[in-house]
């Protein structure tokens, strides 16, 4: 389904971005994906031993924010991020 999806944006001329867990991150990068942030949610080691406790048993895994130019390939301008000049999407 992604590279259906992936061909049709490349139709188009449109980059994509995905929200991609720990072990699926991987897959995308095979599709041209490049992870743009990684938000690994924390809690402060200052809290009590129940809120340490709870941490350890229900943090979340972290999230990794991808992007993929067209084609999954950096633009003639040599792009690597979507915030620099020149992106193409649709708001």
């Amino acid at each position: 389904m992604t590279k259906y999806v992936n061909e049709q944006l490349d139709r188009e001329g449109l980059e994509s971005f995905v929200e991609a867990s720990e072990e699926g991150h991987f897959c995308y990068r095979k599709f041209g994906y490049r992870t743009v942030m990684k938000i690994d949610p924390f809690v402060p080691d200052d809290k009590g031993e129940i809120w340490q406790r709870l941490q350890y048993e229900l943090k979340p895994d972290p999230v990794y924010m991808m992007w993929r130019p067209v084609r999954g390939e950096p633009d003639a301008r040599g792009r690597t991020r979507p915030w620099q000049l020149g992106s193409k999407i649709p708001v």
